[in-house]
C-alpha cells in the first residue's frame, strides 16, 4: 500500500477481477484497515478504520483501465 502526496491510496489489486468489474459499475468503495500499532478502545492494542471513497483500476503502467 502506498499513500501519494495528494492523499490517494494505491494498493496492489492483481487478482481482484470481480472487484474490478464491480468498480466499473459502481466506483463507491469502503475499505477496512487495521493496525496493531495504534492504541485501541479501552487502551487495548490495535484498532480498525473504515475509509470511504471512489476507486479506479490501473494497469501495470499506471494507465487508467
Amino acid at each position: 500500500m502506498v499513500v501519494t502526496k495528494d492523499e490517494r491510496i494505491l494498493i496492489p489489486a492483481g487478482i481482484m477481477r470481480r472487484t474490478e468489474k464491480n468498480v466499473n459499475v459502481n466506483n463507491k468503495v469502503k475499505m477496512a484497515l487495521g493496525s496493531k500499532n495504534v492504541l485501541g478502545y479501552n487502551d487495548y492494542q490495535g484498532t480498525g478504520f473504515v475509509v470511504e471513497g471512489t476507486a479506479r483500476f490501473f494497469d501495470q503502467e499506471w494507465n487508467l483501465i
